[in-house]
């Protein structure tokens, strides 16, 4: 997935001004910046949510700047949301089946059941108003990597957890993502584990990525340093 030169006007604001950020095939891209930087925003033009104002999005080569949600998903990009979209009445494992469900597979629920014990969830008949909101986040990942993701973009995931869970959860994807080999692009603000998962790291800052590079070099980055910390 490549995103080139992205802008995006919202309510008279310009929240993109060129953005650029690439994702090669099985890499995990780490996205972060301080709030307001513009990471939703670009997640929302790369999924399809959003039309920039101008600039160019491709997946696998295939253009799909302007493209509908539904079409980009079928192309292999399948998302998460800071708030989980789910279906207040259907259990767990209904909501992590649903794209397969939708599709046709015969097998969506034993596919999404693997999925979501793969990533240590249980309360399979739960609905999603008995779960908190770090398992509610769980579900939507279920679901984006049952549904066979060629890129999966993660839009938060890690808030609210302990270091034991954040662990946990890491670990899990990260296993799912060698065994089904897809990429991944993670807007996160836990930075500390993001940067335990990610081969790349790109931070975006006042619309903009503004620095790029494996995670120590980032981390080690005067320019960060100075977007969150002022130094």
């Amino acid at each position: 997935m490549r995103a080139v030169s992205v802008t995006k006007s919202l309510g008279g604001n310009q929240v993109l001004r060129g953005a650029s950020v690439e994702v090669a095939d099985g890499e995990v891209v780490g996205l972060i910046g301080p709030n307001g930087s513009g990471k939703t925003t670009l997640v929302n033009v790369i999924t399809g949510l959003w039309r920039p104002d101008s600039g160019r999005v491709k997946v696998d080569g295939v253009e799909v700047t302007g493209m509908p949600p539904e079409r980009i998903a079928r192309l292999g990009v399948r998302r998460t949301f800071q708030v989980p979209r789910l279906f207040r009445r259907l259990t767990a494992l209904q909501n992590a089946a649903f794209p397969l469900i939708a599709e046709g597979a015969p097998d969506a629920y034993e596919r999404a059941k693997e999925v979501l014990e793969e990533l240590g969830f249980r309360e399979l008949d739960a609905k999603p108003e008995e779960l908190d909101l770090p398992r509610r986040r769980l579900i939507e990942v279920a679901r984006a990597v049952a549904a066979g993701p060629r890129l999966l973009v993660i839009d938060e995931l890690l808030a609210g957890l302990t270091d034991g869970e954040c662990e946990a959860y890491v670990s899990s994807l990260m296993g799912l993502r060698r065994d089904l080999g897809f990429s991944v692009l993670w807007v996160e603000h836990v930075v500390r584990w993001l940067f335990r998962a990610a081969d790349r790291v790109a931070v975006m800052n006042e619309g903009s990525v503004v620095a790029e590079g494996a995670p120590e070099e980032v981390r080690a980055s005067p320019v960060v340093s100075r977007i969150y910390f002022g130094a």
